[in-house]
């Protein structure tokens, strides 16, 4: 019996009602579809690192995948989330930002010694929004009396949204 007219019967062919699907037909790589019926989907991964190209930003490095442990401020985007991670004040649309008091208790404060759109988002140690808010002048004060003791990150975002710093800062009462 041939269901789906493609010259292969059924006990040859692995869906016979798709004449799409055959022991003749051509594997498309990536779709999680046998094609050809050999048991497998045709899935390219071409480092070897376990991600085929559609999810992998650099197919060709097995370093660079979306598992991969972002190294810090070198310009590559290890983890294939769409930019470098940047730790500790370094420029961002020609500012330097720094972070004090560190541990903090009752407040903590932005210092930038440049002007342009910035926005800081404050991320709990679950990766929660804590407080999202502009950066206003050169010194920005933030409350954190209402912040748990533990662990925090904040991030600064320039207005072009791909740069950006991110600095880890502790609560202490």
């Amino acid at each position: 019996i041939d269901n789906d007219g493609d010259g292969f019967n059924s006990d040859e062919d692995c869906d016979d009602n798709n004449d799409a699907i055959n022991p003749d037909a051509e594997e498309i790589p990536n779709n999680d579809v046998d094609e050809n019926c050999d048991g497998e989907a045709l899935i390219i991964d071409n480092d070897g690192d376990g991600f085929n190209s559609d999810d992998d930003c650099d197919d060709n490095n097995i370093a660079i995948n979306p598992d991969a442990e972002e190294i810090a401020n070198n310009g590559i985007d290890e983890d294939c989330d769409g930019g470098d991670l940047i730790s500790s004040s370094h420029e961002l649309n020609l500012n330097t930002f720094k972070l004090y008091p560190n541990p903090a208790n009752n407040w903590m404060i932005i210092e930038r010694d440049g002007g342009g759109e910035q926005e800081y988002i404050i991320f709990g140690a679950n990766g929660q929004i804590i407080e999202r808010d502009k950066i206003k002048g050169a010194i920005t004060e933030i409350n954190t009396n209402n912040f748990s003791f533990g662990n925090y990150i904040i991030k600064i975002i320039g207005s072009s949204k791909l740069k950006f710093i991110e600095m880890p800062f502790v609560i202490s009462r």
